[in-house]
């Protein structure tokens, strides 16, 4: 392994234990948002509380369109379930949402010239779970 970095193959997003085919680019940001405690008594300085009012991890995955990966993923966005998904860092630790990730979007593309490509956004559901490498 490298010491400067990581390779982009070595960050997988995992779909009910599979990894997404045909993925070319993966996103996963955490959120925390900032709860406001300004009063008049601050002078017009923003205080906030060190604890979020809700944190949460997002997921976008980007591909090639195939028969596997378009099936799994229209089926999840016509249900009303939460998708399992596993988040695979290249460190080696692996990141849960406890619910599991609603499927806000699903976007497909295809240009006359080249191949149908999608787009998915996930949201977790509950507490984020990071198990560290075995």
């Amino acid at each position: 392994m490298s010491t400067t970095g990581y390779n982009g193959r070595d960050f997988v997003i995992q779909l009910a234990g599979t990894k997404i085919a045909a993925v070319t680019t993966k996103t996963a940001t955490r959120g925390r948002e900032a709860v406001d405690v300004t009063t008049d008594d601050d002078d017009g300085n923003r205080r906030l509380l060190p604890v979020p009012g809700s944190r949460s991890l997002d997921v976008s995955v980007e591909g090639v369109t195939t028969s596997g990966n378009w099936t799994n993923l229209r089926d999840l966005a016509e249900s009303d379930t939460f998708a399992d998904v596993t988040i695979l860092n290249p460190d080696g630790s692996e990141e849960t949402a406890e619910d599991g990730f609603f499927l806000s979007s699903l976007e497909w593309t295809g240009e006359q010239d080249g191949s149908v490509t999608f787009t998915a956004e996930l949201q977790s559901s509950g507490p984020i779970t990071i198990t560290a490498a075995p």
